[in-house]
């Protein structure tokens, strides 16, 4: 399940939380491969909820805890930050997403990815 986590810059307070909205829209993954390989997935509710893959590639910046993902077949690029790891979860800040920075907007977005 991932669910997309927005908080407020200034008190740091939840805002608003997607889980799901009844078509599948908000559920989506980010699988890390070896080699430095990815894939990022997603469910279209504009089709039937059916599986989208994008192929990509990503990297790591263990000093800043900061994962870049770039998607092969538009070479749309993301970077998150790693708040927290563990065996069942991972939690991403967001950086930018195609060029668009949540923090622009006062907004801290962040992605939890679960297994």
């Amino acid at each position: 399940m991932t669910a997309f986590n927005f908080y407020d810059d200034t008190d740091g307070e939840l805002v608003q939380s997607l889980t799901k909205n009844g078509n599948c829209a908000y559920f989506g993954y980010i699988e890390l491969m070896a080699g430095g390989k990815e894939i990022v997935g997603y469910y279209n509710a504009q089709n039937n909820c059916s599986e989208q893959k994008h192929p990509g590639t990503w990297m790591v910046d263990e000093q800043e805890r900061e994962i870049t993902l770039k998607i092969d077949q538009t070479g749309m690029e993301a970077a998150y930050k790693v708040i927290s790891m563990d065996d069942h979860s991972m939690e991403l800040q967001v950086i930018h997403e195609g060029g668009v920075k949540p923090s622009d907007s006062g907004i801290d977005l962040r992605v939890l990815l679960e297994k």
